[in-house]
């Protein structure tokens, strides 16, 4: 660094500071009680201080020396009040959209009620299964709205009864148990987006093109870690049997349960990929997934924007 603050601008000048800011920076510095993300601050604001004060004196343009910050992490955080945006992909058109994805098991063969259809390389939701999002177009943002887990429950008044199990000679009970209740479940949504999104497929990583519907590769998808193989939780009905067997591949973002009617055996890639898995309700009071896993995972950056 000390060199480079030698440096005598001679002609215009651009710099982009591409700078880490991912968990790691929070970690003290080498030798040093600062933090790794304070160091950096510090250090970056030194450069363009030098060079700014070098651009003083270069009076025959207008602006010598120019600064561009790219942060640089896991993912880049746009923030998600963009989620509406037009510049993000809002309707599955973009090529890395359904990446990881694979809708061809949601047929109207195996649900005529609620399958997928994909038509001029969008797909689309079919049958009335779906509600009021009936034939609107299958997207990640679609995703993040349609997967729900049964968060609360209401016991039903009077649904619990004493049965007796043993009876004393004159009639009384010595010992019985109470029958279990009847719940009323409601749901809600699993997750909602954090605001992180994918790089753009090339040329459009490499430059700034402005997004548009008319070139699809050019908009924003938003990041959805898929949920790995392997099952969560095994009781898909709340009845206190296992309705599969335990099955891990040791995979770290294994966030939800793979699809448990499988008759055949698929491979751990197949079981990622198979989209049906994601429309089952999570049970009240399955396994949870472990803290940070899920479809925001590396998600962890503040929004830039």
């Amino acid at each position: 660094f000390t060199e480079c603050s030698e440096i005598r601008l001679k002609n215009t000048l651009e710099v982009a500071l591409v700078l880490d800011n991912s968990g790691s920076m929070n970690d003290l510095g080498s030798g040093t009680g600062e933090k790794r993300i304070d160091l950096l601050k510090t250090a970056a604001k030194q450069l363009v201080d030098t060079l700014a004060l070098q651009a003083q004196q270069m009076k025959q343009v207008s602006k010598p020396v120019q600064f561009s910050l790219v942060p640089f992490a896991a993912s880049v955080n746009v923030g998600p009040t963009h989620d509406l945006d037009s510049w993000m992909d809002q309707d599955g058109i973009s090529p890395i959209q359904h990446e990881d994805f694979d809708w061809t098991k949601m047929t109207a063969a195996d649900n005529p009620d609620k399958y997928a259809e994909k038509l001029n390389g969008v797909w689309y939701k079919r049958g009335t299964g779906w509600g009021d999002t009936e034939d609107q177009p299958l997207t990640r943002f679609s995703l993040f709205a349609d997967m729900t887990v049964e968060s609360g429950r209401e016991e039903v008044p009077n649904s619990r009864q004493y049965i007796c199990d043993e009876y004393r000679r004159n009639g009384t009970c010595r010992t019985g148990h109470w029958t279990t209740p009847e719940y009323i479940y409601t749901t809600s949504r699993y997750a909602s987006w954090q605001g992180c999104v994918e790089a753009r497929p090339y040329p459009y990583n490499n430059d700034d093109t402005t997004p548009s519907t008319a070139t699809p590769a050019t908009l924003f998808v938003p990041m959805f870690a898929p949920d790995e193989a392997g099952t969560l939780w095994l009781d898909f009905n709340r009845d206190g049997a296992n309705d599969v067997t335990y099955l891990s591949y040791g995979y770290g973002n294994n966030w939800w349960a793979d699809w448990p009617y499988y008759t055949d055996s698929p491979t751990a890639s197949q079981r990622q990929s198979d989209m049906r898995k994601y429309f089952l309700v999570k049970p009240y009071g399955s396994k949870s997934a472990a803290s940070g896993d899920g479809p925001n995972s590396s998600c962890t950056t503040n929004p830039i924007t």
